[in-house]
């Protein structure tokens, strides 16, 4: 179809790692194509091709890619038939609405079409566990599939034989396998600038043990994280809505966010890591202050702990699209029970908490589809059996396990440590450092099997009536005991 044709550009699906029918429509196009630059396309010039994305704002194109890339502007006709396309796609509908809400109709109105630059080895762009296993695993478990697509079984060696095909093609054509023809001055295959590491985000409900996985993670020898930093809300804000901050708005972002003392950083020394970027970019300037924070400890690699960025995960991904997020979940009771001990709970009541907690990780699971690596953990798991957790995040994060993650807590002092008083913008104290400490007390010592389901003990009857009035349908999806069950298996 192509050969001889006067396309001058081809343009499909990106490779994601979220839906393997998108992934193997890429890889038929690039195939394709590479036959044509490889001498097989005819006296006319071969087409130029393209990528856009499924799973991310249409707009969504990397720095590198940005010159190079074909831009469509919608007017208000096109963008209206867009609309009502997506609005009547049946099966979708919750999602296009969710699409919509959350960043408004507008935000559809530009699309990018990016140049791509990489060819049939798409192994480094899925990452080692790509999105579509994670989920196909967990539609296993519930019985509705009965068996995954994988990367490495299923994808890659289909890879492989469109690789042997385009040589053979090539081959036949009187022209060297994969090898491009002028003018293209581009190579196709194999060639792809160097992406930066996956950069592991944790994240969930505040008091789910995603300070006990932080310090866990960060006892590996590759890998460091700081405390809680926040400025990436703001920073990845920004860059979505098409307002990048320059050097110094990101320098401020940083330095002078609330979390900056804790970083133990000069603020000299985050200026200079910005002012040398060439070129600059402000997701290339946030990956400067992790180097800079992971230099400190001598580590290759940084990541994030920050709770309330499990509300902003498509705003994160589009600043950072190496950002792998590990959601943790808990027992909701459990983090209600917690909550109620520190200085930014929601509220005391059970309702209040219950509410907090449903509305929290029902949020996080509708953003969850956007993202391209998204790895759910259970607290209950990590605590009971830490090891193989750990082997699957690692895996999620294409580290190797290190056995020095379960003796965390020999650290954990000294990591916890950096803490200072938190201050408000005007120097008010909000938490001092003696209680940010105290309730990060346990962990310092191994994990405690007693924390898991000590809503038992801990709460009252009423209490646990009325938490579950509120997230007992969440509850019981999650598959958590419920507490009337158990009252009347009591009785």
């Amino acid at each position: 179809l192509l050969r001889g044709s006067r396309t001058r550009e081809v343009a499909g699906d990106a490779v994601e790692g979220f839906n393997p029918a998108h992934d193997v429509c890429r890889l038929l196009l690039n195939a394709a194509v590479a036959i044509l630059r490889a001498g097989g396309g005819g006296a006319r010039p071969v087409p130029r091709n393209l990528d856009f994305t499924l799973e991310a704002l249409p707009a969504a194109c990397p720095e590198h890619l940005r010159a190079d890339a074909t831009w469509l502007h919608l007017d208000e006709v096109a963008l209206g038939r867009k609309l009502d396309a997506a609005r009547g796609y049946r099966g979708m509908e919750e999602e296009v609405r969710a699409a919509f809400a959350r960043h408004g109709t507008s935000a559809f109105a530009v699309e990018s079409l990016r140049v791509v630059r990489y060819g049939l080895d798409i192994a480094s762009l899925v990452g080692p566990v790509p999105f579509y296993e994670v989920h196909g695993q967990r539609r296993v478990e519930q019985g509705v599939y009965e068996d995954v697509i994988r990367f490495q079984e299923h994808m890659q060696p289909l890879a492989q034989a469109l690789e042997r095909h385009v040589a053979a093609r090539t081959a036949s054509a009187g022209a060297p396998a994969l090898r491009p023809a002028p003018p293209p001055a581009a190579p196709v295959l194999h060639v792809r600038p160097a992406a930066p590491p996956p950069f592991p985000v944790v994240c969930g409900v505040a008091r789910s043990g995603t300070t006990l996985l932080r310090l866990m993670l960060d006892a590996h020898a590759e890998l460091a994280i700081p405390p809680e930093t926040g400025f990436l809300r703001d920073v990845s804000g920004a860059h979505v809505a098409g307002r990048p901050l320059d050097r110094d708005g990101v320098f401020a972002s940083i330095a002078g966010f609330e979390t900056w003392p804790d970083f133990g950083l000069s603020r000299e020394s985050l200026r200079r890591v910005i002012d040398d970027l060439d070129p600059f970019t402000s997701g290339g300037a946030v990956r400067a202050f992790y180097r800079l924070y992971a230099a400190r400890f001598g580590k290759p690699r940084a990541g994030d702990k920050t709770p309330m960025y499990a509300q902003y995960l498509p705003e994160i991904q589009e600043l950072l699209p190496e950002a792998h997020f590990i959601h943790i979940v808990r027992d909701g009771r459990d983090v209600a029970l917690s909550l109620r001990e520190v200085w930014f709970s929601p509220g005391d009541d059970m309702e209040t908490l219950a509410r907090h907690w449903t509305d929290a990780v029902t949020r996080t699971r509708s953003l969850a589809p956007q993202c391209r690596h998204y790895l759910e953990v259970r607290y209950e798991d990590l605590v009971q059996r830490p090891p193989a957790v750990l082997r699957e995040i690692c895996a999620f994060l294409a580290l190797p396990y290190d056995p020095a993650m379960t003796d965390y807590h020999l650290r954990a002092p000294a990591r916890l440590a950096e803490v200072r008083d938190r201050r408000q913008a005007d120097g008010t104290l909000q938490v001092s450092r003696e209680r940010r400490l105290w309730q990060q007390r346990r962990t310092t010592v191994p994990p405690d099997v007693s924390r898991v389901g000590r809503w038992r003990l801990a709460m009252t009857a009423a209490e646990r009536e009325a938490f579950e009035s509120v997230a007992g349908d969440l509850l019981a999806r999650e598959g958590y005991e419920s507490g009337r069950s158990r009252a009347r298996s009591d009785a």
